[in-house]
């Protein structure tokens, strides 16, 4: 379940942060049948922060087992992944019966997004840069399998 703690300087007419197990929830990157993905914090010692992204599953596939399963042994294969092209498993974790995967945030443009406003545009993706996507993509999913 996610919670809310007061954070340090917290006056009563502002919203508590949200906090997952180790993580403060700071923004939704995006929601899906099975999933949410936050932009998560994590805190360490004196002032030590890191952002990263949050998989926070659905609580209705945290009660199924196969699906439980499903989810540790993706993750204990994620994190043995070790490739530019693939985002890196930090963690998997549980708080309650709410089961989440932290792991690395990638700072940059939503490519459908963009191809979304491009087409809106009427303005036509350069080829070149359609292919090293391809190609950037290909290598990674090569590299995993």
């Amino acid at each position: 379940m996610i919670s809310r703690s007061p954070a340090p300087g917290h006056h009563p007419m502002s919203e508590p942060p949200k906090v997952l197990g180790n993580y403060q929830l700071v923004s939704q990157l995006a929601v899906g049948g099975m999933a949410q993905i936050f932009v998560a914090k994590a805190a360490g010692v004196s002032g030590f922060e890191k952002l990263l992204a949050l998989k926070v599953i659905h609580p209705n596939y945290s009660a199924d087992p196969d699906f439980v399963q499903m989810l540790v042994d993706e993750a204990k294969l994620a994190v043995q992944l070790q490739h530019a092209n693939i985002v890196q498993t930090f963690d998997l974790g549980r708080v309650g019966e709410q089961y989440y995967i932290a792991m690395e945030l990638i700072d940059g443009v939503d490519l459908y997004k963009l191809l979304r406003t491009a087409s809106g545009r009427d303005i036509p993706f350069p080829l070149d840069v359609a292919a090293f996507i391809a190609h950037e993509t290909c290598s990674g999913l090569d590299y995993a399998h």
